[in-house]
């Protein structure tokens, strides 16, 4: 079994908001996703309106182009845990307030260090960045230093790139 990381830009007509995203991130896309590839599917978990989905990798949508795909292997004795996390995530709603306030930061400092250890709406919504934070985190020794209601493009894509193996670990499920 592995998981890919994917990053992917959005150029749809009427995804207004990716060429913001991207330039307030400072990143190259401005959606990210986990490919689960096994011997029989590949399946693409993301944080979408209205909540969390997961979609045959042939069903995808076209819109989206592929940025970056970081892969990692997931160990035997973990990938019931990986696939049951992912299978959760599809149960999370949507959160456009998360976005909004992310979008607010990066355009003000102030307002970034005034909510970035924010939590507003904790495990009930998530975006696409939660995501791939909660997973990193649930999986590895990595850390992040702000609330997972404010990671961003720019982060998770840090962390990725940054870890050289995912360091996936067994852990009590869904850790405070």
């Amino acid at each position: 079994m592995k998981i890919k990381f994917i990053y992917v830009y959005n150029d749809a007509w009427w995804a207004v908001l990716s060429p913001v995203i991207s330039k307030l991130e400072n990143v190259d896309f401005s959606h990210c996703a986990i490919l689960l590839e096994t011997e029989d599917v590949e399946d693409v978990y993301e944080a979408t309106w209205p909540r969390g989905k997961k979609t045959p990798f042939v069903e995808w949508p076209h819109h989206y182009k592929i940025k970056h795909a970081i892969e990692f292997d997931v160990p035997a004795n973990l990938e019931h845990k990986v696939v049951r996390f992912l299978e959760a995530s599809t149960y999370f709603e949507y959160s456009v307030m998360q976005l909004f306030v992310i979008a607010l930061g990066g355009l003000n400092k102030w307002i970034y260090n005034k909510v970035k250890n924010w939590t507003w709406n904790g495990k009930t919504a998530q975006i696409c960045t939660e995501l791939h934070a909660r997973f990193i985190e649930q999986f590895s020794n990595y850390k992040f230093s702000e609330s997972m209601d404010y990671v961003g493009c720019d982060e998770v894509f840090f962390a990725v790139k940054n870890l050289k193996f995912l360091e996936l670990e067994d852990k009590p499920f869904f850790k405070g």
